[in-house]
Order: structure tokens, then C-alpha cells, then sequence
């Protein structure tokens, strides 16, 4: 266990989510959207002071539009983000480390159709709370994204203002990657990891596509 006891037992309720002993829970549930569905419809990949959707960039569009996005339909998904302010040490922070924890936990390797739903569920108001940086969306090493030399890996980074010379700009809040280069490559704390807990087939539910 890496979550630090003084925090053991205790809970809090959000709108969106519920916290306890260190980990934040939610539930997104899929509505068969592609990658390609996903950026065309719910991301922009351009900065426009009207639309106030998050972006996509990066690497992120190719991961999302590439065959490594396996849509699903109606499938509910129970979320855990572990608080990474919670765990005891900052040199325990590892990629290999955290992915061991969720093992021992019972949680599996999220996937990129759950960084969209996150993307799309959780607002910089959320993030704000969860005092998170970032939330990094623990899938698997995806074949066409990984090497030897490391691996990207599908994060949501909240909107900020950008103070310059000139006055100041706000950058909206995207779906981007991070690069490891090893599983052992320390990773700030001031984060959140996101796995997947468990999963639920819903087909019968309907849906209604984005206008």
C-alpha cells in the first residue's frame, strides 16, 4: 500500500466523482463513437476563442485516430484516478511502480477510448480539485506509439492563462501525451493515474449523438 495512512478511511463526495483512502472514483460509460467520430465531433485541434471544447495535439490525434482505438458501445466503465499527492514517497513515483499498485489492486490498464470519456466527463473545475496537474490515462503501450526508446501515453492537462510581454492568452484544456522513455522514469506526484476498475455491458441503453 503507497497511500499515506493518515489519509486511510477517510471519504469525500463530489459532483462527479467520490475520494476515498487516497483514490478518486467515477463512472464514464462509452456511446460507440470512433476516433475519428471523437475528433471531429467533441475535440478541435485548432484554438478559437468561440469554442470553448477541449483540443486534441500532439501525438494524441494520431493515437485517437489510429487502429489502436477500439470503439465501444454502452459500455459502462468504474474509473480509479490515484491521488498522487497521497503517495508517501516522491522517489516511489515511478511509472512502474504506480502500474504494480493498480495490479495489486485489482485495477487494469486503461484503454484510449477511456481518455476520451475522461476528457470528455471531467472539466478544469474537477481537475482543480483533484489539486491534480495532470491526469495520466494508464493504457497499455500502444504497438504504433511505442519503442524501445519509450512509449507515449494518452494525459488530459487542464486550461490555463499564460501571462506575456503582450497581455495574457488562455489555453484550453486538451488531450495530449506524455513520453516515458523507461516504466522506471520518476513522474511528479502532482498528478493523478487513471486505470480502469471494472467494466459492464449497458447495449440496451440509448444514445444520442453529439450536435
Amino acid at each position: 500500500m503507497i497511500i499515506s495512512q493518515p489519509w486511510a478511511g477517510r471519504t469525500s463526495t463530489h459532483e462527479h466523482f467520490t475520494w476515498k483512502d487516497g483514490v478518486y472514483y467515477l463512472s464514464v460509460t462509452s456511446d460507440g463513437k470512433t476516433g475519428k467520430e471523437w475528433c471531429e465531433e467533441s475535440f478541435r485541434n485548432f484554438y478559437s476563442e468561440d469554442d470553448k471544447s477541449p483540443i486534441i495535439q500532439g501525438c494524441a490525434e494520431r493515437i485517437i485516430e489510429s487502429e489502436d482505438f477500439k470503439p465501444t458501445r454502452g459500455k459502462k466503465y468504474e474509473i480509479a484516478i490515484l491521488d498522487g499527492w497521497n503517495i508517501d514517497k516522491a522517489e516511489w513515483c515511478t511509472v512502474e511502480n504506480i502500474r504494480q499498485e493498480a495490479k495489486e489492486r485489482g485495477w487494469r490498464e486503461a484503454t484510449p477510448e477511456v481518455a476520451c470519456l475522461l476528457r470528455k466527463s471531467l472539466s478544469d473545475e474537477d481537475l482543480s480539485y483533484m489539486r491534480a496537474n495532470c491526469v495520466v490515462v494508464m493504457h497499455d503501450p500502444l504497438p504504433n506509439f511505442s519503442s524501445e526508446n519509450g512509449q507515449y501515453i494518452l494525459t488530459l492537462f487542464p486550461g490555463k492563462l499564460i501571462e506575456g510581454r503582450f497581455g495574457s492568452r488562455l489555453i484550453r484544456p486538451s488531450l495530449d501525451t506524455i513520453f516515458f522513455e523507461s516504466e522506471k522514469r520518476k513522474i511528479s506526484r502532482a498528478n493523478g493515474f487513471a486505470f480502469i476498475v471494472s467494466e459492464e455491458d449497458n447495449k440496451n441503453q440509448n444514445f444520442e449523438k453529439e450536435t
